[in-house]
Order: structure tokens, then C-alpha cells, then sequence
């Protein structure tokens, strides 16, 4: 089953295209295909994704910038960090970080794509 960015609706069947509940495109930057969410929180969901542009078909992780109901001055200044986190990911060239791979607007959604790092995560850590 895939999940929908913009609905979080997950009972999409797995070669579905459009969100059956939405109608919202499944694909993002119509290559990066999010099967499932692995996080969230304050401004920002996460998905493991599939690079579709590539051969390999390989997964990547996807975070979304998210507004649940935020007032214009927080949504502005969190926009204003998310670009500054992008150009400090774009600067580090360090193993145990993820790469930054991509980061695109669509819906008037923003969104960044990272290497994925098989491994613990923090709580597991």
C-alpha cells in the first residue's frame, strides 16, 4: 500500500498513481514514489521513497514541509530555515550525514530528498 502526502490516506494499491481518496498525484517531481511514512513532526512529515528516474529503483528519504494551520509569520520563517538548512545539507560531504540528492516545490509544498542511511535511529541508538 502507498500513502498520500497530501491526505496521509494509505490504502493506495500499490501500483496506483493518483491518492483514491484525494485524487492528489502519488508521485512527487513525477519520479519520487513515497510508499510509506516513517515520521513527523512539528513543521515536517518523512517518507521512504523509490527513486522511479533511476534504474536501480533506489530508496531515498523524502521530507515534506508541512503548515498544519501556522500563522503566516511561522510559516514564513520556518520556509526561511528550511532554506537554510538546505544550502548547510548542500555544504556537508560527510559519511555518517545524509547526502542532500534533491529538493523541489510542488502544490506549494516543499520538499527535500536525502540519501537513505540503513541503520538505528535515534530512539533505537
Amino acid at each position: 500500500m502507498t500513502c498520500c502526502t497530501a491526505c496521509l490516506y494509505s490504502q493506495n494499491p500499490d501500483t496506483a498513481r493518483f491518492c483514491i481518496k484525494c485524487g492528489k498525484s502519488l508521485l512527487l517531481k513525477e519520479y519520487y514514489f513515497p510508499p510509506y511514512p516513517i515520521g513527523s513532526g512539528g513543521f515536517g512529515r518523512t517518507f521512504l521513497a523509490m527513486d522511479q528516474h533511476i534504474p536501480s529503483k533506489p530508496k531515498c528519504v523524502i521530507k515534506q514541509l508541512y503548515f498544519p494551520d501556522a500563522n503566516r509569520a511561522i510559516c514564513i520563517k520556518t520556509v526561511e530555515l528550511f532554506h537554510q538548512e538546505l544550502a548547510r545539507l548542500d555544504e556537508l560531504k560527510h559519511s555518517p550525514i545524509s547526502q542532500l540528492l534533491a529538493d523541489f516545490e510542488q502544490e506549494n509544498q516543499l520538499y527535500l530528498v536525502q540519501k537513505l542511511i540503513v541503520g538505528q535511529n535515534l530512539a533505537q541508538e
